[in-house]
């Protein structure tokens, strides 16, 4: 595979456009000739700072030749966008937790859960979409995967993982672990060679890292682990304050309910 500078033709814009994206945004997403940064917050998307400490997999047995840290290698986005005219509903909940949800706390560290969980509850309509863009910090930053995750109407969240295609134009849903071989030109570092293999829309890949990593109580309510959700866009990231004011600029609405 090679690696193609990457531009962004403006699609079309306004509400329409972001409504057919978050109805299906497989389509929209394939029909690119390319995706940058900039490309996709003109999609209607707004940027977040994800949590501290939480380091998703680039892919499996991906090595770097010469050794160097994953911030020189990769610069990492996150956004989130909602359906238009919807909003998230968060409040303090407190409620009884079933053997299920004890379960759920077991698995994330918690051996003595209580029998009432209380604490912050977020609410996610219908739509809720959420990205996480991972581009090679070549100059300029080359696109390696974009990888999405959407709330469902039964309550689920659809994975999705984007890959630049082998030809070089546009982008097709990584389903396969795709091995990789490439020699880069990275902006700081000059040459790496950088081997490995795609994780691709293996969705028990995608489960149990969102499963483990996500917040231990929440909008997920120790349902079973298909349920996991979009860890990092939830009450335990302090940083999404930002991220509403930005929203509102962006889109001219509040993205929270009125307490």
């Amino acid at each position: 595979m090679t690696l193609c500078r990457w531009a962004f033709p403006l699609p079309p814009s306004g509400e329409m456009q972001i409504a057919v994206f978050l109805k299906d945004p497989e389509p929209v997403l394939v029909s690119l000739k390319f995706l940058s940064i900039e490309g996709i917050e003109r999609l209607g998307f707004v940027a977040f700072e994800s949590r501290s400490g939480v380091e998703p997999p680039l892919g499996q047995d991906v090595r770097v030749d010469p050794a160097l840290p994953r911030s020189e290698l990769v610069e990492e986005r996150h956004w989130a966008i909602l359906p238009p005219g919807a909003t998230l509903r968060r409040w303090n909940g407190r409620f009884n937790l079933d053997a299920g949800q004890k379960e759920h706390l077991k698995i994330l560290g918690e051996p003595d859960a209580p029998d009432v969980y209380a604490g912050a509850v977020w609410d996610y309509p219908v739509g809720t979409l959420v990205a996480h863009g991972m581009f090679l910090k070549t100059n300029p930053p080359r696109l390696f995967e974009f990888r999405t995750v959407q709330k469902q109407r039964d309550g689920r969240w659809a994975f999705r993982v984007y890959a630049p295609n082998p030809s070089g134009v546009g982008l097709s849903r990584s389903v396969r672990k795709e091995t990789f071989s490439w020699r880069v030109f990275l902006k700081k570092r000059g040459f790496v060679r950088l081997d490995g293999k795609r994780l691709g829309s293996d969705q028990n890949v995608c489960l149990s890292c969102h499963f483990s990593h996500g917040q231990k109580m929440y909008a997920y309510r120790g349902e079973p682990e298909e349920f996991a959700g979009p860890c990092g866009f939830g009450p335990d990231n302090p940083n999404l304050e930002a991220w509403a004011r930005a929203y509102r600029f962006r889109h001219g609405t509040w993205p929270f309910q009125p307490k």
